[in-house]
Parts: structure tokens; sequence; C-alpha cells
């Protein structure tokens, strides 16, 4: 078992008196840390289990960046980080969040991701915190009995919470499907009962296993409403949904014309194999690209396609961006659209029907001899113009 928290040492680590293998550590690169009169608050990062050595997961990072907190990182090695030694852990924790308010910071968050993510709910029994959020938590291996018997513990802990505000994110999983299910409803009626406001989030699409929270498209779509729901005023306890309709969860930064109503229909003498591509669609790719396509005018052998594209967190892209509108044409099969960037090259966009409500978006190109391509599924949109 762990000791008791010790000095804080010349390095600004801070260790478990007697044991090297838990610490405390402010984030360095790619983070500006800027003190307790600066930030506007401090986030105490828990790990995944295994990845003390790992960088920041890229959903608290965008977090941090965008409300300028300073980033504490908790590391545990991975044979001290176990269920049995969790009592000494979170006294640990327990120290460290009254060093930072010492120090000074006014806000303290405490987020986690899978083993990283159950220390966190785990630490919503500690007095003296403001926010908790915990992704994908799990403190057992693949074992369904020991998973169900760990969920079921944490959601005793929970009924107890002390923290006014709890997110928990639970992602559906290959190996056992109801795991996830279970584990959402059995930490949803324990924060209902413990007059907390709290975001529970089940099993949101194309987010699967625990290491989708560290993905580009898990920031994308949830980074503004963890941040609402972290800055929020309102003190009342229960049950807050998270909004996706808007700002940087569906590319507000590409800045994409508002729609013209004209275009929500195709010309009648359009070619009818161009009816199935018509509209508006939206979506993003794993790594939390977003791409908005919208068709803008169809002649006899081309549909005119207007592109707008974001990269993803944490990219260094020269993104975003609208493109002009590009004329695409119908391949041989009638069943997709192709667009050449340069004439007599291999390079393309690519557009195929999945079905009546989801399109392909692919591209190649060659670049120094060698063929890159990528590809992100869209789907289609039905908005109006009050909702851009």
């Amino acid at each position: 078992m762990l000791c008791l928290p010790g000095m804080l040492l010349a390095d600004g680590a801070c260790r478990a008196q007697g044991s090297p293998d838990v610490w405390a550590a402010w984030a360095a690169s790619p983070f500006e840390i800027l003190g307790p009169e600066e930030a506007h608050g401090v986030l105490i990062y828990l790990h995944a289990e295994d990845l003390e050595d790992q960088p920041v997961a890229l959903i608290f990072a965008e977090m941090a960046k965008v409300a300028q907190w300073d980033v504490l990182r908790i590391n545990r090695r991975s044979f001290v980080d176990i269920e049995a030694n969790d009592a000494a852990l979170l006294q640990f924790i327990s120290s460290q969040i009254d060093r930072v308010r010492r120090n000074g910071y006014s806000r303290v968050i405490v987020g986690g991701i899978s083993r990283g993510g159950w220390l966190a709910l785990c630490a919503a029994t500690l007095p003296t915190l403001d926010v908790v959020i915990g992704l994908a938590p799990g403190a057992a291996g693949p074992d369904p009995g020991e998973q169900k018997r760990t969920d079921h513990a944490l959601a005793r802990q929970l009924a107890d919470a002390k923290t006014r505000r709890i997110a928990a994110f639970f992602l559906a999983d290959a190996l056992d499907e109801d795991a996830a299910r279970h584990a959402a409803a059995a930490v949803r009626r324990s924060l209902a009962s413990s007059g907390s406001r709290f975001m529970v989030v089940d099993r949101p699409p194309d987010l699967y296993g625990r290491p989708a929270a560290s993905s580009g498209r898990f920031a994308r779509r949830y980074r503004d409403c963890l941040l609402e729901f972290v800055q929020a005023v309102d003190g009342r306890g229960g049950e807050v949904p998270c909004s996706r309709s808007t700002g940087y969860a569906v590319g507000a930064e590409i800045g994409f014309p508002a729609l013209d109503p004209a275009l929500q229909k195709m010309p009648a003498n359009a070619d009818p194999a161009f009816k199935p591509f018509w509209g508006h669609w939206e979506g993003d790719g794993e790594d939390g690209r977003y791409m908005i396509l919208e068709t803008v005018d169809v002649q006899v052998e081309s549909i005119f396609l207007r592109i707008g594209i974001s990269g993803g967190p944490g990219r260094g892209d020269p993104f975003p961006r609208v493109s002009k509108d590009l004329s695409f044409q119908l391949d041989g099969s009638r069943t997709r659209l192709y667009y050449k960037l340069f004439e007599g090259h291999t390079d393309m966009l690519v557009v195929k029907l999945k079905s009546e409500s989801e399109l392909e978006y692919m591209g190649q190109r060659s670049v120094q001899g060698r063929l890159r391509k990528f590809s992100i599924r869209l789907h289609k949109q039905t908005i109006v113009d009050s909702e851009r």
C-alpha cells in the first residue's frame, strides 16, 4: 500500500512518501504553466492504466487550452495502480487538491480515462472538488463478472458524492456490449440520488472501446459541452444533457456559408442519377476532422459541390477552409462521383453513396511518389437557416 504524501520536490513533482511509484508533476509541452494568478483553474489529470509516459489525452488537452487551465498529472506505476490501493491513491489525490488550493487555484477539476476515469469518479467522494470527469471508467480486466462487480462498487460510492458537478461517459465494448449499458444505468441512478448536477453519456455512436475516449472524434464532439458543464454557475442538482448541435462539435470554425433555401431541391430537369447525392451532408472522422458538403448546382454532366473542412483537434493542418464550387462527374457505374484534382494525375476526390442518408467522401493524392488516401462518412442533414 502507498504511504502518505510527502514534500514538494525541487523538480516540481510531489511523490508519495517512501514511494517512487506515485507522483504528481505539472504537464509540460504543449502546455504553458500559467500559475494560479493567470490560470482559470487547474485540471488534475489521471492517465489510463500503463500510460504514465503518454501525453495528456486529447479531450483534456483541448479543454485545458481553451479554458486556460494548468494541468497537474498524477502518475502511477502499473503495479501499484490497482483497486486494492484505491484508498491510498485517493488520499494522495486529496493531498494534491489541498496543495493546489493552498497555492491559490480557485477552481479544481479532476479528470481521467479508463483506470484514471475510475479514480476520477471515486474522487467525487472528496469534499473539496469543483468538477469530476470520468471517461470510459474501469478498474477490472476483461472478465464480465469482475466488470459488473466494480461497476456496482463505483455506483455505490457515487451515491455519497460530495462534488457538485460530475460527468461520466461509458463507451461500448465489442467484448461485452451490455457492460457499458449496465454501468451507465447504475451510475445514473446513484448520481440522481446524490443531489449533484451530473451528465451521463451512454454508448455514443462510432466510439468503441476505452481508447476511443482519447480520439480526435471524441474531443471534437464533447469538448464544448464539457466546458459548458464545467463552467456553468447553476447550482441545482439533476441530470443535464450534452448538446452537440452547435459550435466546435459541428465545425462552426469552418465558417461554412448559410444554407440557401433555393438549394433545398434539385432542379427538375437534372440527371436523375445525381438526385441521391443532392442535399447538405456533415460528418466527423476518427481523427476529429470535420467536413461539410453541400450541393449547389447541377448541369447536364456535372454536379457542383461546396466542401468545408477543418482539421482534427491538435492537428497542424492549414484548416479550416471552404472550397470553391467543384465540378464532380458520375463514374461509369453512375453510382459514384469523382473530381480530378489535376488532369492526367491519380489525385482525385470520390463521393460514394452508402445509403439514402449516408455517403463516403474519399480522397487520394500522390505525395513524393506515395499514394495517400483518406475517407470520412457524412450524414444527410435537414437544416433550416435559423439553425446555421
